[in-house]
């Protein structure tokens, strides 16, 4: 027969070069990425140097489409997976993996910081900014300003007026 007997296999295994220790592999690994954990302080400088080049220029492409579209309400996910020729499910695995939001939480919290740029300016009122930004709902405006800088935007200027 053409095969090998069991011993043989063995012996030919053995004869092999040794294979690391899985539980030697693991214990390695698990101290090299327990040196790198994020921390709350330096959470941002982690962030950076994980993004590699290809997710940075990604994420660079998402907020070009993102902020050349900002004043439009049709500015979704589905707008996005089109210009991205990729699928709504594949950029919102994307998107989640590198930033931990959806895509549409994503496009909310760039419209947010848009908003809170036009109202530092100081030249347009509350409703202007909001569809300046593409929201054309004002209690939809003042809910999603809130829940990302914790006050209202009226109460956001006053603020601003009082420094």
């Amino acid at each position: 027969r053409g095969g090998f007997l069991p011993d043989q296999a063995l012996q030919r295994q053995s004869a092999a070069k040794p294979h690391p220790q899985p539980a030697g592999i693991r214990r390695q690994l698990a101290q090299h990425f327990s040196d790198k954990t994020a921390t709350v302080d330096n959470r941002p400088e982690v962030l950076e140097e994980s993004l590699n080049r290809l997710d940075k220029e990604f994420i660079d492409k998402i907020n070009e489409l993102i902020t050349s579209r900002l004043a439009s309400d049709k500015l979704d996910i589905n707008y996005l997976s089109e210009q991205l020729c990729m699928s709504s499910s594949t950029l919102y695995r994307k998107m989640k993996a590198i930033t931990g939001m959806s895509a549409n939480e994503y496009i909310r919290k760039i419209r947010m910081k848009s908003a809170e740029g036009y109202l530092l300016q100081g030249r347009y009122s509350i409703s202007e900014v909001a569809f300046k930004v593409g929201i054309n709902n004002m209690n939809y405006f003042r809910q999603c300003f809130k829940e990302e800088f914790g006050c209202t935007p009226s109460e956001f200027i006053r603020r601003l007026k009082k420094k």
